[in-house]
């Protein structure tokens, strides 16, 4: 059996590349992160090498999906083929059945229907959660009876939000008619509308759920909104591990409520990787179930690297042992399965930097990813490596950069950058001036 990624570049796949044999990955762009990672490692290509306009990861695997040219490239030796993706839509679960090839991913339909954002408040209700006041609208519903409904039953602003996610470019904050008038444009499919609650902090927690066993990791900080890296806030932004903020207290609730979700999901059929997404109400105290991520997470790249980098086992596999599949490296059975990870060594965090101009930007500069240090505004390549395991604390692993002469909306990836150090100011949801200076500093370097 071969285990193939599809990504429209490599970086969710990259932390496998040493862990499992048989493993390979398809990037449809022919960008400079394939090109270091092939000269390694056995990468398929589809060829992409048209740079100026970039197109969605979902996308992207279609393509590939779909050619069946590509696709019988990854058969030449007739071994099954697996595949995993970070990112799954019904199409991408039709061309991968089209295609012959077998899913290491929980049934596509079990993910959608729990991932839907429309279904938290069911959830919630069977687990007898803490509810944040909604009301769900489908797409027939007349605008005109949506506003002031909403104002009568949620109050002014009031938070509205499509199905899907997207990591938070489907959300906006109404204050007027207007401006519930342009986001629903937006919205094709209905739209949940939210109390808004003014003071929060975002959390994630990354769970595996295996046949007999729960293993919950986090709460970690969601990095959402902050204007030096995206255009809106609400928009995710990245993840970190910074414990200062946290009670005791709330991280023992946020766990338990998230292995009573995961036991949910469970019994729905769904088993491995889940991602969990909370509001945490710093004036309350309060808890509320956001978001399931019925797929592999920004999280997931981040945690398989701080897992690796302290010889932990990591959840990833838990997940694919889930589905049958244990062909591991040499080495990877003497990983420590039981100790949990050590934050007091150093933290850990993952940022997006994006286009926050109002309008298009067009890449002038082509920067390889991998190590490098920050000084002086400027950043010195200092290893070729894109492993969290192998950088140092004051280090920056450029893990993706848009290739140059791509054009790149407003609020589109510019780079993603993961670091052995927290991105936060201490005790504070704020990002650190020195990691405020380095986002100005790369995003100057490449698009002036």
């Amino acid at each position: 059996m071969t285990v193939v990624f599809f990504e429209r570049s490599p970086f969710m796949a990259v932390e496998f590349l040493d862990l499992l044999k048989e493993f390979t990955i398809a990037s449809y762009d022919e960008d400079l992160a394939y090109k270091f990672l092939q000269e390694r490692w056995p990468l398929y290509s589809f060829g992409n090498s048209d740079f100026s306009v970039g197109i969605g990861n979902d996308t992207a695997v279609e393509r590939m999906l779909t050619k069946k040219t590509f696709t019988a490239r990854l058969q030449l030796d007739g071994s099954k083929v697996t595949a995993l993706f970070f990112y799954m839509n019904a199409q991408i679960n039709k061309a991968a059945s089209d295609a012959g090839f077998g899913l290491l991913l929980p049934p596509y339909e079990i993910q959608e229907r729990l991932g839907s954002k429309f279904h938290i408040e069911d959830i919630c209700t069977k687990l007898r959660l803490l509810k944040n006041k909604s009301i769900t609208f489908s797409s027939e519903t007349d605008l005109k009876e949506v506003f002031p409904r909403c104002v009568s039953e949620l109050g002014l602003p009031f938070v509205i939000q499509g199905p899907e996610g997207v990591s938070g470019e489907d959300t906006f904050l109404i204050k007027n008619v207007s401006e519930l008038d342009i986001a629903a444009q937006t919205l094709k499919c209905g739209f949940k509308a939210a109390k808004f609650i003014k003071r929060n902090i975002p959390l994630s927690v990354h769970v595996c759920i295996e046949k007999e066993i729960l293993v919950v990791r986090g709460p970690f900080i969601q990095l959402i909104g902050f204007p030096e890296l995206a255009t809106s806030p609400y928009q995710f932004c990245g993840n970190d591990t910074n414990q200062s903020l946290l009670t005791t207290k709330i991280i023992e609730k946020v766990n338990e409520i998230s292995a009573q979700v995961a036991e949910y999901a469970r019994s729905q059929g769904y088993m491995g990787v889940l991602g969990i997404d909370f509001l945490w109400d710093t004036e309350s105290n309060g808890i509320y179930l956001q978001e399931l991520n019925t797929r592999f997470t920004g999280l997931t790249r981040l945690l398989t690297g701080m897992q690796k980098d302290q010889n932990n086992y990591p959840d990833v596999l838990r997940h694919l042992e889930t589905f049958g599949y244990s062909n591991f490296h040499d080495g990877v059975e003497d990983m420590d399965k039981n100790t949990e990870l050590n934050l007091s060594l150093h933290e850990y965090a993952q940022l997006i930097i994006t286009n926050i101009d109002t309008t298009e930007v067009v890449i002038s500069k082509s920067i390889s990813p991998g190590v490098y240090q920050y000084r002086n505004n400027s950043l010195y390549l200092t290893g070729r490596s894109l492993f969290l395991s192998e950088i140092e604390k004051n280090d920056i692993l450029l893990a993706y950069v848009t290739p140059i002469g791509r054009r790149v909306r407003s609020g589109g990836v510019l780079a993603r950058i993961l670091l052995k150090r927290s991105a936060l100011m201490h005790e504070a949801y704020e990002l650190d001036p020195h990691i405020k200076e380095l986002i100005i500093s790369f995003r100057q370097l490449i698009i002036t």
